[in-house]
Formats: C-alpha cells, structure tokens, sequence
C-alpha cells in the first residue's frame, strides 16, 4: 500500500495535451462527497508525514487525528497498517521523532490497490479525485513535486468512465484519455473539483465580541503563521478557507487600523502556487497584524497575547523545540492573566504550563493544546 515513487510510468508515455473542457460537472452526491472527503483525508496523511510540522499545529490537532482515523476505517481499503498510522499517532501526541520507523521517511505516496482493483470502483474514482486534489495542491507548483503527484491524476485520466459528468469537465471525453498529459490534468482537477466542492475551513472558529474572541484570534494568527511554514498544508482548500474566514475577523479586530490595500495584500501573499515566496508571506502576515493590533487597548492586546502564545508553545515544543523561544513563550503565560476573569479555566491551564521544566515538551504540547482547546470551546 505505501510506496516509494521515484519515476512514475504514467509520465513516461509521450503526452497529448488534455482536451478543452466542454461542460461543467453535475453537483457532488452525498456518497461521493463522502468519497471525495476521504481521498483528501488519506492523502494528508502522506503529506503530513513528509512535513511534520502539520503535526505540530494545536488547533488542527482534531484534524490530523481523523485523518489518520479515515485511514484506519477500513472503508476503501483493508485497515490496520500500523507502519505508518500507528507510528504517526503517536508521534502526534508526543512529538517524538525517535520512535518512528526509519523508512517512514521515505514514503511519499499510497496506492491502496497497487495489486488489484477496487471493489467499489465508482466511489473510488471520487476517492482518487479527492486524493488526486490534495497531492495536486501539495506539490505548491513545485514541478517534481507535481511529477509525484501524478499517480492519482493518471487513475483518474485511465478510468475516466467511472467518474460520469466529470471526464467531459476534465477534457477526457477522447477516444482515448490514456494518451493524454498528466501534468496538464492537474490544474483542471484543481478548478474543476474547487467549483463541484465548495471547501469548508479546517476548523470553523467563532469569534465572540470580548476577551475570548480575542483570544480565539490570537490562536488563529499562530495557526496562520504556523501554516506558512508549511506551503503543502496552506494550500489545501481548507486551509484557504481557513485563511478567507480569518481576514474577516482581521477585518472586524482591525476597523480603520489597516487599509484594504493591506488586507488584500495579505490574503494574495498567502495564495500557494509557483510564486508562492515564504519569507514574503511571514512579512506581509507580521505587517498586517501590526496594523490590526495597533488600535487595541493593552488590555486586549494581552489577551490576543494569551491565546497567540497558547497556539505558539505547543507548536514550538513539538516541530521546533527552542529551548530560547520556549522560555519566552511559558514565562508570558505566566503573567498574563487579562484572560482569567473571562475564563477561569485558563488560570488553572495557564499555571501548570508556566511551571513546566525546561526541555519537558511533552508536558508543554499537551497542556498546550489543553489550553488552546479552552480557549475554542469556552462558552
């Protein structure tokens, strides 16, 4: 089920250029939805294990534990490969690299039915499209990275019968799709399945007027900042959505503070593609959060401050584990405490994070997230 691909045999055929598109698909049904969802979930699994500092994220934590719960269901494929989902839910929890199997770092595709069909093949082609859409936007424009990719687009291209509606939305309504170029599939894949499944944020934050909603902002802006560093998750549909939902509350936090030019030049700094520039996405996220802030009181600022550094410590502790920026981070969640009368909670949490020893990051991703967990779910 897990390979190694290097060269793929789909790119080594002599392509056509893909055909014109020449109807837009059918709405998704539930079922294949539900596949499609699936697909994504499963092939998140593999690009989180290329770049690990997904795991590391607290707010997506719940995501990436039902992602590799998905991969475990059983529903497209028989369940139970502990190489990979079992290491990696460990590794989730605790941070600890030292524990997963050396050739994990290795695995940069999965084909569940390398050896024989599918049972469902209909569903499955939407599982593939799904897979196909997350490897596609992971690669980020990168060119190998899209060559890697390309095992989920050709099963779609070489059974684009079962995918009824779609083959003509792709351009694969030819005599023979299988001649046709991979590389050119995988930008229409990308918009074709953007229009037929309008993506939801990762984690729909609501952000009440006052000292929670505050703090609630402060996570996600970690979480923003925290997405940059990995442009294979910022890209995913969600992860847009995620960001489009956040420069609404910007917009609401900020007022007059920042300008429509800067809003705007924020949200295209954070687009994934070929241009995608990192350092330039982390400056124009840091100059529109200086001009959101600057009309706060201190008050309010320290509560943004909470939950920024709540999201921060457990994100430290697992990817980076700075022992610097550790001592920073817990030493101001000790003193901040503009959030405890909102949430008496967070006195408790933010306490036992502050106490916690030097170089224990253990402790400091699971109180951590406990802590952040507070922070989205007080009511």
């Amino acid at each position: 089920m897990l390979a190694i691909i290097v060269v793929l045999a789909a790119l080594s055929a002599t392509p056509a250029p893909a055909g014109p598109p020449s109807a837009s698909p059918p709405p998704l049904s539930d079922a294949q939805r539900s596949a499609y969802e699936r697909g994504q979930s499963y092939e998140r699994v593999i690009l989180a294990n290329g770049d690990r500092k997904w795991f590391g994220i607290a707010l997506l934590h719940p995501v990436f534990a039902a992602d590799l719960s998905a991969f475990d269901s059983g529903k497209d494929f028989p369940a139970g490969d502990d190489a990979l989902t079992g290491s990696l839910r460990l590794y989730l929890e605790s941070g600890d690299a030292s524990a997963l199997p050396a050739e994990l770092a290795e695995v940069n595709s999965f084909d569940p039915y390398a050896d024989k069909p599918p049972a469902d093949k209909p569903d499955w082609w939407f599982t593939e499209a799904g897979m196909a859409d997350a490897d596609v936007r992971g690669a980020a424009g990168n060119y190998a990275l899209e060559a890697l990719a390309a095992f989920h687009s050709a099963w779609l291209r070489d059974h684009s019968s079962l995918g009824p509606g779609y083959r003509n939305a792709l351009g694969l309504a030819v005599p023979d799709p299988t001649k046709l170029s991979v590389m050119d599939l995988e930008p229409r894949i990308e918009s074709v399945f953007e229009h037929a499944d309008s993506a939801k944020p990762f984690v729909a934050v609501t952000y009440p007027r006052g000292a929670i909603g505050l703090a609630r902002f402060g996570v996600s802006t970690a979480t923003i900042s925290e997405m940059i560093d990995s442009p294979s998750l910022l890209a995913q549909p969600q992860a847009q959505a995620f960001v489009d939902s956040f420069v609404v509350e910007m917009r609401s936090v900020a007022g007059s503070s920042i300008s429509a030019a800067q809003v705007a030049g924020f949200r295209k700094a954070l687009v994934v593609d070929d241009k995608f520039d990192h350092d330039a996405a982390l400056d124009a996220a840091t100059k529109a959060m200086g001009a959101t802030l600057r009309g706060l009181p201190l008050t309010d600022k320290r509560r943004f401050l909470v939950g920024l550094l709540a999201a921060q410590a457990p994100y430290n502790a697992f990817s980076l584990k700075d022992m610097n920026a550790a001592g920073q981070q817990l030493g101001a969640l000790g003193q901040f405490d503009d959030l405890d009368a909102a949430d008496p909670a967070v006195h408790d949490l933010r306490m036992k994070v502050a106490t916690i020893p030097g170089g224990d990051w253990p402790s400091v991703i699971k109180l951590g997230r406990a802590l952040v967990d507070e922070i989205e779910t007080h009511s």
